[in-house]
């Protein structure tokens, strides 16, 4: 299983270290596991997150066409 720093998730997720943390806490995104000190995300986990983003995307762009 391959994880993935901070610096690494926000070069992927276009937001801020704030507003990503912002979305932990809203729940609209997966939280971190602690490794150690570090604060570190499952790559499957940021996957299923972007897959779930754009189902949502799709399904709010057909809704414009009906």
């Amino acid at each position: 299983m391959r994880f993935l720093r901070i610096d690494e998730v926000l070069a992927v997720v276009p937001v801020s270290k704030a507003t990503l943390y912002r979305m932990i806490n809203r729940k609209e995104f997966p939280p971190p596991c602690r490794i150690g000190a570090s604060s570190m995300w499952p790559a499957s986990d940021l996957r299923e997150w972007a897959n779930g983003v754009k189902r949502k995307r799709l399904f709010n762009d057909a809704e414009d066409f009906i």
